[in-house]
């Protein structure tokens, strides 16, 4: 059995397979059909799909292709692309030779064939292809729009990527702030000042595009100091931007502290404003031998400077995997089943962000003051941070659109680099550079968004199914949003011209009506305060146990339950035991007077 991709020569397209046998693995009832199998330049498809004849799945009954299409947008003939292949898995031994391909929008498929030549050769096709064209962006699914069933027949797709205006964002954040005014800058014009910024920004009307210039060679990759939140009640600022590029005499540079000074304002009452680091203390420090690091003590004393770690980039992946073995193995007790999940620390990394974006905001609220949020590029952690710190406080981003505008502008403008993150969902690809690892960056926002509306189900406009919908939109590629890095490799690509939004999508109602929640009350506009003990993060099982049994998903959700009622009833007895002895001492004092 082998699962690699390092094959040299390429083979010849394999010709039409009849009486492939493709088994949707995880499902239930079982999904199980046949039909002939092509691999072509950019995929694979199966054509003549019909429910499989043979072994117990004949007596089902039910309507395979009808659940294939109505529940999982498979058409016919089926496709699967190259680049949504994770791994595979081949297994020649007769008389079931097949093929595993687990996949980055969350399905795994069985191939099965009649001989193990027919499938090693299918196998071989495959893995060469898959290498041969995974950094090709325009052989993504969004580019293929014939063989996608998501997307409608529409002539013009212009209207989607036009549907969030970046003047319908300066007359809010300028309706909203008291102190400051802020205008469109047009200074990273053809991406000179940086690449990953898009062509036009919101600044400070007081900042200059010098000032812009000069603070972004001081900013590593140019990530000058954007405002991206204005808290109105409190006329406090949230400013995101990338880590300090030191010189050799550990200075700061007089432009990057005047951009910062007026795009984060501390409150006339307060003296200080704060920039918190995403990184640890000893990150930051390994940046500073390299020439990055934090800011140095000239940013003092406006501005106080502290560490708030989130989990590394480099390490998220792995701790996903072990995270979702954990939740699929069958364990011999509970105990066995919650060590392996804590072992794995991915909820461990879901409280670290809530507990971090809740920081973010009480500065704004309590201390009355802006802050900066920055790691090491400001592509990653920081966008988590600024994203979730701006659902705590804006009730509009706990809106449907609002919630697709805070992606579109802290996450798809704002230049995270989907196309590296996303290039795998369970194996760490082989990126010589550190920075360009895959990782569930993304995936680690939506859960910890899940996590608050699942803690307060009235206060957001939209369900998990939408959570899970945007989720697999990521991994699957289906439309242009999630495909390169930045704006400028989308224009490079051709992305607005040829490829779909996924808010244009979303813009017909068709579409979006089973993504409302029903429980949502728009009246409840107040601050999100989450619970953070640690029984109220839980497993996302929705979105990871979706395509695993029913049964083995429901023993997940009463485990997490019982766990969540037995810390409950311990909390109970401990303020039944304290009461307990305060009654005992007013008792033994009254009966000392008497």
């Amino acid at each position: 059995m082998t699962s690699d991709f390092c094959i040299i020569a390429e083979p010849e397209a394999t010709p039409n397979v009849p009486d492939v046998r493709v088994e949707v693995c995880g499902t239930t009832p079982a999904l199980i059909f046949e039909g002939t199998l092509t691999t072509e330049m950019q995929y694979i498809s199966v054509t003549d799909m019909k429910k499989f004849s043979g072994g117990s799945v004949s007596k089902s009954g039910h309507d395979v292709l009808g659940i294939l299409k109505r529940d999982h947008c498979f058409d016919d003939p089926f496709t699967l692309y190259y680049q949504l292949i994770d791994s595979l898995i081949e297994s020649l031994t007769p008389p079931d030779a097949h093929i595993v391909l687990v996949c980055k929008h969350f399905y795994t498929f069985k191939f099965t064939f009649k001989t193990s030549s027919e499938c090693s050769n299918v196998a071989s096709f495959i893995r060469v292809r898959k290498e041969k064209i995974s950094s090709q962006v325009q052989l993504m699914p969004a580019f293929n729009m014939n063989h996608n069933p998501l997307i409608p027949n529409l002539d013009d797709f212009s209207a989607g990527w036009q549907m969030f205006s970046l003047l319908s964002t300066l007359h809010k954040m300028n309706k909203r702030s008291q102190n400051m005014q802020f205008r469109i800058s047009e200074v990273n014009k053809g991406f000179g000042v940086c690449q990953s910024y898009p062509e036009r920004i919101i600044v400070p009307v007081t900042v200059t595009d010098d000032d812009l210039v000069q603070s972004s060679k001081f900013r590593e990759g140019g990530r000058f100091p954007v405002v991206c939140f204005i808290h109105e009640a409190k006329q406090t600022a949230l400013v995101r931007s990338s880590q300090p590029l030191l010189t050799s005499m550990n200075r700061t540079s007089p432009k990057d502290y005047h951009v910062l000074a007026l795009s984060a304002p501390h409150n006339k009452n307060i003296n200080v404003s704060y920039i918190v680091d995403t990184r640890s203390q000893a990150d930051a420090s390994s940046d500073k031998v390299r020439g990055g690091g934090y800011e140095s003590e000239d940013y003092k004393p406006k501005f106080h400077h502290f560490q708030r770690p989130l989990e590394r980039v480099s390490n998220m992946l792995e701790s996903l995997v072990k995270f979702m073995k954990a939740l699929k193995a069958n364990h011999s007790s509970v105990e066995s089943y919650l060590l392996a999940i804590e072992s794995s620390k991915w909820l461990d990394h879901v409280r670290s962000l809530i507990i971090h974006a809740s920081l973010m905001f009480q500065i704004l609220n309590q201390e009355y003051t802006s802050v900066l949020v920055h790691g090491l590029e400001g592509r990653d952690t920081t966008l988590c941070s600024t994203s979730l710190t701006q659902i705590i406080a804006d009730p509009e981003c706990r809106r449907m659109r609002g919630f697709q505008e805070l992606i579109h502008r802290e996450w798809v403008l704002a230049g995270h680099p989907f196309e590296e993150r996303l290039s795998s969902l369970f194996v760490q690809n082989k990126a010589k550079d550190s920075r360009k690892v895959a990782a569930p960056v993304f995936l680690l926002f939506l859960d910890a968004v899940w996590q608050f509306t699942r803690c307060f189900p009235t206060q957001f406009e939209f369900n998990e199914a939408f959570l899970i919908f945007l989720a697999e939109s990521a991994y699957s590629r289906t439309f242009g949003n999630f495909l390169c890095n930045n704006e400028c490799e989308r224009i490079s690509n051709a992305v607005f011209s040829k490829t779909m939004s996924i808010w244009q999508y979303l813009s017909i109602q068709s579409n979006c009506s089973r993504f409302y929640n029903g429980l949502y009350n728009p009246h409840k506009v107040k601050p999100l305060h989450f619970p953070l003990s640690p029984e109220n993060i839980v497993p996302w099982t929705s979105l990871y146990l979706r395509r695993s049994n029913r049964h083995h998903k429901a023993m997940i959700e009463r485990t997490c339950e019982q766990q969540r009622m037995n810390t409950q009833l311990i909390a109970q007895a401990e303020m039944l035991k304290k009461e307990k002895l305060r009654m005992q001492k007013i008792l033994h004092e009254k009966m000392g007077d008497c």
